[in-house]
């Protein structure tokens, strides 16, 4: 059976309900929810580094607070 859920954490609430296995990034593994077991596959690649960027001329309120909540430091 496939199972496609709207977002990485509804993955992972499907894994600790019971309802299967899945390849994602470790990051979702950490979510809040029931405990899942975790492996790291031997070989896979590490994640690539994700970054934050934006129009440096202007940017609205909520896009800086976005910026501010997934940064360090802001």
């Amino acid at each position: 059976m496939v199972f496609e859920a709207a977002s990485p954490g509804g993955i992972r609430d499907a894994v600790s309900a019971g309802l299967g296995v899945a390849l994602v990034a470790r990051s979702v593994t950490q979510h809040d929810g029931r405990p899942v077991r975790v492996h790291r596959v031997p070989g896979m690649p590490e994640h690539p580094p994700i970054g934050v960027f934006w129009r440096a001329r202007s940017v609205s309120a909520a896009a800086r607070r976005f910026v501010e909540q997934v940064t360090p430091g802001g």
